[in-house]
């Protein structure tokens, strides 16, 4: 009888039901195999860079290094672009801060529902200057600063604020809004921008009933510029049971 259990073990191990938990990409989507199962893309752009990293996170106890995986897609600074991201607390000891007062600073928007799950709204304008993801569509500092965007950011909290989805969507910053320094979410223009955005993101959660695929390892993410990474993810903070031990 144990004989065949084990037989039968191995069997289901043979079949992948003993694949390791992974997070990475396969067929220009994010996967994470590990809570929180979920799968993001964005369909209508191709991959321009896809990878995991690790930012320094500046908080009161130091530098953490949230492990996260990155998506972007578009082709230039000229056409629209977005950016998935999956960050992941360094150990139980950490929960993200929420939505509202973490990341940079933007207009709420009405957010969007994607897989039944709400995600907190913002919109802003980025300039490439002090941003991350610039190095992917100029050469130098001086280029940087010549690219401005207008940003939709939506952000989800997921199990047990252990774990951050960040889905961002771009477009250049249009003429008509030159000069202006804030978005306002009630111009016409900009409430377009922010719908379009909307309908940029495919988002789908694992459960019994669905399974997603098993994601290819992530290659080390270095096209981007490191320094402003962790303000782009936001905050943490450390658990309420942590300082209490203090």
């Amino acid at each position: 009888m144990k004989i065949g259990r084990l037989l039968l073990l191995a069997l289901v191990c043979a079949l992948g039901a003993c694949a390791p938990l992974q997070r990475g990409f396969e067929d220009q989507s994010l996967i994470s195999s590990a809570q929180p199962e979920v799968m993001l893309s964005a369909p209508g752009l191709p991959v321009l860079a896809e990878g995991k990293t690790a930012p320094f996170l500046y908080t009161d106890r130091g530098y953490q290094f949230p492990s996260t995986l990155i998506g972007v897609y578009g082709t230039d600074a000229k056409s629209p672009m977005a950016i998935t991201v999956l960050s992941i607390v360094p150990d139980e000891l950490w929960e993200w801060d929420s939505a509202e007062f973490s990341g940079p600073h933007g207009a709420k928007t009405e957010g969007v529902m994607l897989d039944g799950q709400a995600f907190y709204g913002t919109v802003r304008i980025v300039n490439g200057e002090k941003d991350p993801f610039s190095p992917l569509f100029a050469e130098n500092e001086e280029q940087f600063a010549s690219l401005n965007w207008m940003a939709q950011r939506f952000v989800l909290l997921e199990n047990f604020r252990s774990a951050k989805i960040i889905l961002e969507y771009r477009e250049p910053l249009p003429e008509s809004l030159a000069g202006v320094t804030e978005l306002m979410p009630f111009n016409e223009q900009v409430r377009a921008f922010t719908e379009r955005a909307a309908r940029a993101f495919q988002v789908q959660f694992g459960s019994s009933e669905v399974t997603l695929p098993r994601p290819a390892e992530a290659p080390y993410l270095n096209s981007l510029n490191g320094k402003y990474l962790g303000s782009f993810i936001g905050s943490m903070s450390p658990k309420e049971i942590w300082s209490e031990l203090d």
